[in-house]
C-alpha cells in the first residue's frame, strides 16, 4: 500500500523531471497546464502573505 510519504516521493521525482523537461525544450506546457500552475500559485499566495513563496516558506 502506498504512504503519503511514497506518493510525495513520486510527485516530487515527477516534478523535478518536468523541470528538467521544460528547461531542456523537450517539453512546452499547454494551456490548461499554465491555467493549472497558475492556480496554485494563487492559491497559495495567502500562505505566505500575498506575495511569492521564499524557499523556506
Amino acid at each position: 500500500m502506498d504512504t503519503f510519504a511514497d506518493r510525495f516521493d513520486g510527485r516530487w521525482r515527477w516534478w523535478e523531471a518536468a523541470i528538467e523537461e521544460a528547461q531542456e525544450g523537450r517539453w512546452v506546457r499547454d494551456a490548461v497546464e499554465r491555467q493549472a500552475i497558475e492556480d496554485i500559485g494563487a492559491a497559495t499566495n495567502p500562505l505566505c502573505g500575498g506575495r511569492m513563496a521564499p524557499l523556506g516558506c
